[in-house]
Order: structure tokens, then sequence, then C-alpha cells
């Protein structure tokens, strides 16, 4: 009984069969090479671009720390006692100032022993007449003035605009004398008028103090507040703190 075997085919020498596994092995080793280093080379590449992107940012990374560091940090408490100085100083802001007309009429009757000596009347009326609202600074101290380091604010609270009582003005060329009589026994009617004329001046700050310009007074105080602070608040915004104004209730 005859055995078969594997083995080479028949006619191959055995030197040329090991020599072919040699070369298939060969190429084998060469495309994991290959594939080695093209993974390798890519990786490579993307940590190398990634790395180059990076460094691109350093620069100016650098450059904004070290302006921060050499940027002297401002301390809000020094830029407080100082505004509280230049606050003071001002002592009286004003913020507003008002042209109203005032018109006083005004009726003097007189009467003795019983008898009706008749009325005097004066109307008198004062075109382009001006008052002022203003801010008093005068008692403004450091507790006026709150930082809030978690919302970077500087709030500043000061007393409502007032009308200034004392500086009612009128132009005397502008007053006009629109009604002038006398009693049919009264002959002291340019007393009346002096009186009438002498009520101007109180009548003006009555018109000055309506509604409507008092709220003028407090937008434009605000905004004068933020005129008077302006070298407080450049100071202070250079650390991003912005600076408000509020007024007291």
């Amino acid at each position: 009984m005859s055995q078969s075997r594997m083995g080479p085919p028949q006619g191959a020498p055995p030197q040329a069969v090991a020599g072919g596994v040699r070369t298939s092995r060969a190429w084998a080793f060469a495309l994991m090479a290959v594939v080695v280093i093209l993974t390798v080379g890519f990786l490579t590449w993307y940590i190398a671009a990634g790395w180059f992107t990076t460094m691109k940012k350093v620069p100016d990374q650098i450059r904004e720390f070290a302006a921060n560091v050499a940027r002297p940090k401002v301390v809000i408490n020094e830029v407080v006692m100082s505004s509280v100085e230049d606050v003071r100083r001002q002592n009286k802001l004003v913020v507003l100032k008002v042209t109203v007309t005032a018109d006083v009429t005004r009726q003097e009757g007189s009467s003795s022993w019983g008898m009706y000596w008749g009325t005097n009347t004066a109307r008198v009326v004062a075109r382009d007449a001006r008052a002022q609202y203003y801010i008093d600074l005068a008692g403004i101290g450091t507790s006026d003035f709150v930082y809030d380091e978690k919302a970077k604010t500087v709030t500043v609270t000061v007393p409502r605009p007032q009308l200034d009582t004392q500086m009612g003005s009128i132009d005397p060329s502008k007053i006009q004398t629109l009604d002038l009589s006398g009693g049919w026994m009264r002959w002291n009617k340019r007393e009346t008028w002096e009186r009438a004329v002498a009520e101007l001046v109180p009548k003006v700050i009555t018109e000055a103090s309506r509604p409507i310009w008092r709220k003028q007074a407090e937008d434009a105080g605000k905004e004068a507040m933020m005129g008077l602070l302006r070298p407080m608040s450049d100071t202070v915004g250079k650390d991003g703190v912005v600076v408000e104004v509020r007024y007291r209730d």
C-alpha cells in the first residue's frame, strides 16, 4: 500500500521554496512598516500642527500677561478718598437752570372811619426770569461710595437736586406792568405796584418748582455728577469697574 505525503511540488528545488516563503514574509514586514511610518507621520504632523497653532497665540498671551503685570492695580479705597475730597470742594453742583415767566396781581383795599376809600390794583409780569437746581455735596462722605467687588461697580449716592431759593433772578428791564389802577380816594397806587414787584421773585421760585422742572433736574443731576466723577470713572475703568450715581431715598 502506497502512502502519500505533502511536500514541495515535484521538480521544485528545496532552495526555491524556501526563498519564496522568505520573500512573502519580507513583503508583509515592509507593508507593516509603511503603515506604521504613515501612521506615526500623520500623528506627528497633527501634533506639530496643533503645537504650531498654539505657539502662534503665545506671543499675544505673553504680551497681555506682561501688560497686566506692568499696569498698576487700582486701589479702590484710595480712589474713593481722593474723589470724596474733589466732590466736597465742589460743595454746590448746579445741575439745571430754568427760565420761567412770573405773573403777579395785587389788590389792596382801604377803609377807615366807616368809609371805603377804594381798591388799588397792580398786575406785573416778569419774563425770562431765571432759577436753578443744585445738588448739595457738602455732606458727602466715604459711606456714600459703595464698591461691589462682584459686580465691579462703584455706586455713589447723593442728595436729590433741590431748587435754589436764594437764586431767583429777574431782569428789571423785562418787568411789564399790565394793570395799575387806584381807588377813587387812593393816591398810593405806586406803593401797591412796588409790593407786587416784590412778589415776583417768590413767584419765580413757585413756577420753577413745578414737577416738570424737578424731573428735568433729576435727569440732569446724574449727568452732571458723572461729569464731576469723570476722573474717578476713568481711573477705576482701567480695571473694568463702572461708576453709577443714584439719589438718596
